[in-house]
């Protein structure tokens, strides 16, 4: 198999042998064959790829790293398999988002409470100074809010639009938020 099609047969699920030579390797986009892995859920894959000295922290050309890839596919046993192989959970791609601010973007609590775990920086802010806890309440997710709030995120950062956490949650009209958000003020 040429290594151009790697991608390709691994999205479509095809059984490849790993070799160290090529666990590295990337396509034109920079995505190497771990990302494609995650992409595709493949667990075994992932672990056999690790296994043969792939370095987890590699990026493809727009930033992203493997534990993204895992996470845009919600996929937590991968995320968990990255974490632990030493997967950096505080990375940042191109809009400065981490894998926390990924996951809460997604809506998975499972991820987010990996990654917490894994010691991620809850207060991390992306492009527009917006914390993992803003992306929350924008999208309305109370569990994952609680979860944040459980691991101490500030209520004090504002965004490059002047808002905190609090005056987001008001602005959208999440009174069971804003009721959480203000007993912690």
């Amino acid at each position: 198999m040429e290594e151009s099609n790697l991608w390709g047969e691994i999205r479509r699920g095809n059984t490849i042998k790993v070799s160290e030579k090529m666990n590295n390797w990337k396509d034109s986009r920079g995505r190497t064959i771990l990302m494609a892995a995650c992409s595709k859920g493949n667990l075994e894959l992932a672990q056999r790829i690790l296994d043969a000295g792939a370095d987890v922290n590699l990026k493809n050309k727009v930033g992203t790293p493997a534990l993204m890839y895992a996470i845009d596919e919600r996929q937590p046993e991968i995320t968990l398999l990255l974490v632990k192989a030493g997967a950096d959970v505080n990375v940042k791609c191109k809009q400065n988002w981490t894998p926390l601010i990924f996951a809460v973007r997604y809506g998975t609590p499972d991820l987010v409470q990996i990654l917490l775990d894994s010691k991620a920086d809850v207060d991390a802010r992306d492009v527009d100074n917006s914390t993992a806890l803003m992306h929350a309440i924008r999208f309305g997710t109370v569990d994952i809010v609680r979860m944040l709030m459980k691991a101490e995120a500030s209520l004090s950062f504002k965004d490059k639009s002047n808002k905190t956490a609090l005056m987001h949650a008001q602005d959208r009209g999440n009174t069971e938020i804003v009721r959480l958000l203000e007993n912690l003020v």
